[in-house]
């Protein structure tokens, strides 16, 4: 999470962030403003995301001194995991952190060419285990329909991003299962479509125009806010998207 980064979401209209990766310094430091001041947006966060030694997305990682120096501490070492006997110490650790959900990493990077290691079905297992027991949904980074389906078999609550090399009939199947185990998608299709613009798939859409919100919707995605801040970071609570709606996370 960079500076000023909560300010330029309220901007756009975002009025909650719901962020994958944050180093625990830092988030405990953009936590507080987010929690006191109305002119940024608010912030729930997995922490430390679950990913092996050497996995996604320490390969984004890499730079010269200079640029990782002026990340401040919004980079640095974090903790791994590759055995599934550690799952509950990990996510006693990010609830340590004051994680509001776990994240939990499926990637070998094939989908954009890398080879990177990757959590096994034991751990993501072992991982959505522990985090329910803890009262944490997880959300699970997957980029193909393999990762997807290690996903759905563990247990997982919301899935980000969506698996793109999968065709008919076995997309439509994997869907109905996402569908019927109620898991939520953060689809991402912006991001994707990036990955993916050397070799189209598909015909681009044009995006739909965005409108601020009605004035009664600010207020009631002010007022849900208010609420939220009251419970417990890891409750039940409400939270707003950019657009006129509020959404509640699922119970």
């Amino acid at each position: 999470m960079f500076d000023g980064s909560l300010a330029r979401a309220l901007r756009h209209g975002v009025t909650t962030e719901l962020d994958m990766f944050c180093l625990p310094a830092n988030l405990a430091r953009q936590r507080k403003p987010a929690a006191d001041r109305d002119d940024i947006a608010d912030l729930r966060s997995a922490s430390i995301l679950a990913t092996p030694p050497g996995g996604h997305p320490t390969q984004l990682l890499a730079g010269d001194e200079a640029t990782r120096e002026s990340l401040g501490d919004a980079y640095g070492p974090f903790e791994t995991i590759s055995d599934p006997r550690d799952a509950a110490a990990f996510v006693d650790a990010r609830l340590v952190d004051g994680a509001d959900y776990l994240k939990v990493v499926i990637d070998d990077g094939a989908a954009t060419g890398g080879d990177l290691p990757v959590l096994g079905p034991a751990v993501v297992a072992a991982l959505v285990e522990a985090a329910h027991a803890a009262n944490l949904k997880v959300i699970a980074h997957v980029a193909d329909a393999g990762a997807t389906t290690i996903a759905l078999d563990a247990g997982v609550d919301g899935l980000a991003h969506v698996f793109s090399d999968a065709d008919e009939p076995a997309a439509a199947s994997l869907a109905a299962r996402i569908a019927a185990q109620g898991v939520f998608v953060a689809t991402t299709l912006v991001h994707l479509d990036g990955l993916l613009a050397a070799n189209p798939v598909a015909p681009t859409v044009s995006p739909p125009r965005w409108s601020p919100p009605a004035p009664c919707a600010r207020r009631a995605c002010r007022c849900s806010r208010g609420r939220t801040r009251t419970r417990s970071p890891r409750s039940t609570g409400r939270a707003c998207t950019a657009s006129s709606s509020c959404w509640s996370w699922p119970a």
